[in-house]
């Protein structure tokens, strides 16, 4: 696994790490371990982990860390992790079902660390305390089906980055205001989306077909608005594309009409049930934490994680998303969704 080093066209072998931040009212410029403390003694922050712990590589011994560095910002240090390039992505924990969203804003390597920056918004787009998991991936799986590309030029007509801000994607062309396409490899079909920004942006997979996965792009109100992004892409195997932790699921194109096309790396059905109006409930057959979980709604408007529970029996997860149109009130629509667990299955 890469530590420091690396640069533009050099690439690496495959990295992940995902961490948790769940007590967001920390006062402000205090950091805090994402670990069980004698505060939070069953602290589920605790949910963060990177490859290289389970086989004693760069990082061992520490835990990752949150700064409280302004309302709605959080900056994750995921030891261990550090590589150059890459994507983060980041999840809001709604728990109120109210509209709140999180996204990354930067991201770097510190060492043999990532340091990932992250902002948080209430359903108006102004800066709110959310509990929020981030997800950083960085280089390409040996044999792996697994891709992002961090799309940073949100006004350029076209460009096709290159490692290692991007791995197994193409060309990014900009379509219209807010509206780009990413050349991706015909087995994409696990597409996840990110904006990177420091004001509130949605942005949502407007459909995948001929080698192509659509992005649009809105601020609050549903206004379109050219926006750097974060996409990644599997085929039907997990994001992390590490044969250590090789279980996962995803759906897309899930909704009114069920889960869609999907995908469990587990015997078992995975189900959608419509709870009212923009409200479902998932329930997939594999899973445990540590784990991620990522929500991008299928355009316009925006769909993201209320609450997850796969804390309690293994491979019986239960992921609440709530949907919302572009201006903002609760809406049925459809979404992709792509869960990854680090259990240690045996």
């Amino acid at each position: 696994m890469p530590g420091p080093g690396g640069g533009p066209g050099v690439s690496l072998p495959a990295v992940w790490a995902f961490g948790q931040v769940r007590w967001v009212d920390h006062p402000i410029g205090t950091t805090h371990d994402l670990a069980p403390n004698p505060e939070h003694p069953t602290n589920d922050e605790s949910n963060w982990t990177y490859g290289p712990w389970r086989t004693g590589g760069p990082g061992g011994g520490r835990v990752a860390t949150a700064t409280h560095t302004d309302v709605g910002r959080q900056r994750i240090v995921l030891p261990g992790a550090g590589a150059p390039g890459g994507v983060a992505h980041a999840t809001a924990y709604d728990y109120t079902g109210a509209g709140a969203t999180c996204q990354p804003s930067a991201w770097h390597q510190d060492g043999i660390d990532e340091v990932v920056d992250v902002a948080c918004f209430d359903r108006s787009g102004g800066p709110a305390d959310v509990p929020v998991d981030v997800l950083f991936l960085a280089g390409t799986p040996a044999g792996g089906a697994r891709g992002f590309v961090h799309a940073a030029r949100p006004a350029a007509s076209s460009y096709t980055p290159g490692a290692p801000d991007a791995s197994n994607t193409g060309q990014v062309r900009r379509t219209g205001t807010g509206r780009y396409t990413v050349a991706v490899p015909s087995g994409a079909t696990a597409v996840q989306v990110s904006p990177v920004a420091g004001a509130a942006r949605y942005c949502a997979v407007a459909g995948v077909a001929g080698g192509a996965a659509s992005v649009v792009c809105t601020g609050p109100g549903g206004a379109a608005q050219d926006t750097a992004f974060v996409l990644s892409h599997t085929g039907r195997e997990s994001l992390l594309g590490d044969p250590r932790v090789p279980y996962g699921a995803f759906l897309t194109g899930a909704g009114t009409s069920g889960p869609g096309d999907w995908w469990a790396g587990k015997p078992g059905a995975v189900t959608v049930d419509r709870t009212g109006a923009g409200r479902y409930t998932v329930r997939l057959p594999v899973g445990q934490l540590p784990s991620y979980t990522h929500v991008t709604g299928r355009g316009p408007g925006h769909c993201g994680l209320v609450l997850r529970n796969d804390y309690g029996t293994k491979d019986a997860v239960v992921l609440h998303v709530a949907c919302f149109a572009a201006a903002g009130a609760p809406a049925d629509a459809a979404f992709d969704l792509t869960y990854a667990t680090a259990s240690p299955y045996e």
